[in-house]
């Protein structure tokens, strides 16, 4: 077939798409879920706070799981970096240091807080984190680090934590796309002052649609979250502090607890789902990050590279790919979304992240596995076409 033959077969020329409907997400909940749900529905108790007992029950679950002292569960992962950043005491004027490839609720939220975003670089293979960069950025305003384990990739947490204790600094993990990922054989949101997770539709583990929980060992910062998830309310009439509406409902509770005892299963569907769209479009140029010797990955995303000499095609190849029925997403750098920029922050180097970022392609594996080839054959139908769409959009 002729590159033009090849070009005008994309769906977004008008051509026929690779798949007619978008990969759903697919979950097994079955049975149990829907016991679950009558049980909380048949109890009239929707809330913790009027005494329903799921809330409270997934958090001791989530908790024991992670060997933690406490958990504090709430409506979402935003909300759960929120309180996380409020509880150590992040206050205007304290730099946190944050990867430049990451979500925009892991600055956002500091941001909401006066916080001052210290943007450092990433590796250049594991596309989270670099400690080295971490080490030169610290300054005496530093007050914390945030390290995420993107796409479920593990952050080199050792190095991390050692070098948060020789400076007296705090450390979150944002484990929101990470868990049950490890590192030499213990779980990531272990090794922090407190781990952060969402619990969105597409996580390992759900409250069904949306959610998010902090693991620590501090009762007081456990007890401060509390508070600002709920009115910064502390018993039935006193308000202590400014706070916000986190609450979560029994309902997603119920799920969650259903969500959580299928982790291992969910874990290795995402990790085989990735392992074979890896496979299949092995002999392409396109890029894929390195499993670290030691650590075990989630595989949350199967993220790729495009080859640097088409990096401005970036945009166009997402929209290409959506457009074959493959649901993809790409990170802008932290440091380059325009509202964000307009507040204190530093962005000096990050040369990785920045290369990174402009060639990177995200697809989600929480798709049924007969999916994957129709997404292998979508991502190379386009890629085919690089060399015509650099001429032709470029």
């Amino acid at each position: 077939m002729s590159t033009i033959q090849q070009w005008k077969k994309l769906a977004i020329n008008g051509g026929t798409p690779v798949r007619s409907e978008k990969p759903v997400e697919r979950r097994f909940f079955g049975e149990q879920a829907r016991q679950a749900i009558e049980a909380v529905l048949n109890s009239g108790n929707l809330l913790e706070w009027y005494g329903g007992p799921m809330v409270r029950e997934f958090e001791r679950s989530f908790s024991t799981l992670h060997n933690r002292e406490h958990a504090v569960l709430m409506s979402s992962g935003t909300a759960a970096l929120h309180a996380s950043y409020f509880a150590v005491g992040i206050q205007p004027g304290d730099e946190v240091i944050i990867p430049s490839l990451g979500f925009v609720t892991d600055a956002s939220t500091a941001v909401q807080l006066g916080g001052i975003p210290v943007y450092v670089d990433i590796d250049p293979q594991t596309w989270v984190i670099a400690p080295e960069d971490v080490a030169a950025k610290i300054t005496e305003k530093t007050k914390a680090i945030l390290a995420i384990h993107m796409f479920g990739q593990p952050a080199d947490m050792p190095t991390l934590m050692a070098t948060a204790r020789r400076h007296g600094l705090l450390v979150i993990e944002d484990c929101g796309q990470a868990h049950g990922a490890k590192i030499a054989g213990k779980l990531v949101g272990t090794f922090a002052d407190i781990a952060s997770y969402s619990l969105a539709s597409r996580k390992h583990v759900t409250t069904g649609g949306q959610g998010g929980i902090n693991l620590l060992d501090n009762l007081e910062w456990a007890d401060k979250m509390r508070a600002f998830i709920h009115y910064g309310k502390v018993g039935r009439y006193e308000f202590v502090t400014p706070a916000q509406n986190y609450q979560i409902t029994e309902l997603q509770a119920a799920i969650g607890l259903v969500s959580l005892q299928q982790l291992e299963q969910e874990i290795t569907r995402y990790r085989e789902n990735e392992s074979r769209l890896r496979q299949l479009i092995r002999h392409s140029e396109l890029e894929m990050d390195t499993e670290v010797p030691g650590t075990f990955h989630s595989r949350f995303k199967a993220a790729f590279l495009l080859p640097r000499k088409y990096g401005q095609l970036r945009n166009w190849f997402s929209e290409a790919l959506g457009l074959e029925g493959v649901p993809n997403m790409y990170y802008p750098l932290l440091a380059d979304i325009e509202w964000l920029s307009r507040y204190p922050h530093r962005s000096e180097g990050c040369l990785n992240a920045r290369d990174i970022c402009s060639r990177l392609i995200t697809i989600p594996t929480a798709v049924e596995q007969a999916m994957i080839p129709d997404i292998a054959e979508a991502i190379l139908k386009v890629y085919e076409c690089l060399d015509i769409a650099a001429k032709q959009v470029g």
